[in-house]
């Protein structure tokens, strides 16, 4: 999620210079909402009805968006109150605060819980928290302050529906996720550096520098931001970070974490540093853009790339229009085939109590059976050529003939019992059919749509893949 979209997740009041682009994008209320509200308030005769309808319609918007409970002393700004009063088809209420509409803390309480069951919200338990803690760890190398950890564990927490708890919370989890990565990057350290070089980086970082009349520790000034914001403030510290850091320690770094990957590649145009980063393995680079066109990021980019038009590929697929092109393909070629021929198959451990399959014929149901519809990318197949897995399942009416002892009467446990020629009878039952095939996509011709999809996997054999399916389980 872009940083602009989750600007109010986790938001504890709503901004009082709040606009009507804001409220269009972030702080909507659904036609859904505005439905159940109105039934809730229906029977409600009460004086300061309708105020109380506004005050439950900004808990849902701020809720759905923020993820949590708006309190009874929030302001509620004009272009909000004029949205949720145009929605509910009401006057907009003179209101700036909650707090005239919730003198009894019990009302508030009311409302927020109404409003986290309408949205379908988790509370935050203790098995909750461990799942957070799991979500920080995994970040907590990432981040670099406790709140950009919290803005992740928020995310997580509105993505999953799950109540967001207070800051000081979530901070003391974040505090706790930090201290593990401290402490797995010391061991790190020191099962990577030598103690002789770990101690000549201690030094180094720990020497004094002078500053006219003035001393200080290497990395206290380096703690130091600048006190100015100006464009020669900038190139100060850009000269800063990348000349008078020490090359010991950024070399350290560095061999500390190569090991870890097959290529390492370091940004740096000082040639003291580049000369003994080549005597470690590592590749480097002048500038950025040599880097982004390195053989090996551009294999990345160009995998990133498969990977999006793989996307593409499976959204077209999985539309409506498609899902009823591939149910007619389906009928189309199984009536171009004979029985299934399924002999020496147990089919649902029959041969267990003497019956013999002979053959199955399937029918295809609607469209909507469909399911598990997946597309991967399985190999390359030649120049500017991809060779795709597709897979899915769907629900189909499959008619058994088989054998039946005469000792054995039949009960109803199957859909339909029918009697045949030579002593066969047919069993019909429901099952769930898997399909696998394979589709050879020419990427020169790529285009994006339910046509072009459909063109390549017309190119198929209708009847081999209908003779290909495997009954995977009965319904």
């Amino acid at each position: 999620m872009s940083s602009y979209l989750s600007r109010y997740i986790g938001a504890a009041r709503l901004p009082r210079n709040l606009s009507d682009f804001d409220v269009d994008i972030h702080f909507q209320l659904s036609p859904e909402s505005v439905e159940a509200i109105r039934d809730r308030f229906e029977k409600d005769r009460k004086p300061g009805s309708v105020d109380r309808m506004i005050a439950m319609a900004a808990q849902v918007v701020f809720m759905r968006t923020t993820g949590r409970t708006l309190d009874s002393v929030s302001l509620i700004p004009a272009p909000l109150l004029r949205h949720i009063g145009a929605m509910l088809s009401v006057a907009t209420p003179n209101i700036a605060s909650l707090r005239a509409i919730y003198r009894r803390r019990m009302t508030a309480h009311q409302h927020q819980l109404w409003a986290r069951e309408h949205l379908g919200l988790q509370p935050f338990s203790d098995e909750v928290i461990e799942r957070v803690r799991e979500v920080m760890a995994a970040h907590a190398g990432g981040a670099t302050t406790h709140d950009e950890l919290m803005k992740w564990a928020q995310v997580w927490l509105h993505e999953q529906k799950i109540l967001i708890p207070g800051d000081r919370r979530l901070r003391e989890l974040a505090a706790d996720a930090f201290m593990v990565t401290k402490k797995d990057t010391l061991r790190l350290i020191k099962k990577a550096i030598p103690a002789a070089q770990i101690k000549a980086c201690c030094k180094e970082i720990f020497s004094l520098r002078s500053h006219g009349q003035r001393s200080e520790s290497v990395v206290r000034w380096l703690k130091t931001p600048p006190r100015r914001h100006s464009p020669s403030t900038g190139a100060f510290s850009s000269r800063k970070s990348r000349k008078d850091f020490p090359d010991a320690l950024i070399l350290s770094s560095a061999c500390a974490v190569a090991p870890e990957y097959e290529h390492f590649h370091l940004v740096t145009a000082d040639e003291h540093l580049r000369a003994a980063a080549g005597r470690f393995g590592m590749e480097f680079h002048e500038s950025l853009l040599q880097f982004l066109d390195a053989p090996a990021i551009r294999e990345a980019r160009e995998a990133l790339a498969t990977e999006q038009k793989i996307r593409e590929l499976s959204d077209a697929f999985l539309s409506v229009e498609n899902l009823d092109r591939i149910a007619g393909w389906l009928r189309a070629g199984n009536d171009e085939i004979e029985d299934l021929h399924l002999e020496h198959e147990d089919i649902d451990g029959l041969e267990a109590v003497g019956v013999t399959v002979y053959g199955a014929t399937i029918d295809y149901p609607v469209p909507e059976a469909i399911k598990f519809l997946t597309i991967s990318l399985a190999s390359p197949s030649g120049d500017d050529k991809w060779a795709l897995s597709l897979s899915f399942e769907t629900q189909c009416e499959v008619t058994f003939a088989t054998s039946w002892p005469e000792s054995m009467k039949l009960e109803n446990e199957r859909d339909v019992t029918v009697e045949s020629a030579d002593d066969l009878v047919e069993l019909r039952e429901s099952w769930w059919a898997r399909f696998d095939a394979e589709i050879i996509v020419d990427t020169t011709r790529w285009q994006p749509g339910v046509d072009t999809m459909w063109s390549m996997i017309e190119t198929m054999k209708p009847e081999l893949l209908v003779n290909r399916a495997m009954l995977v389980r009965p319904v």
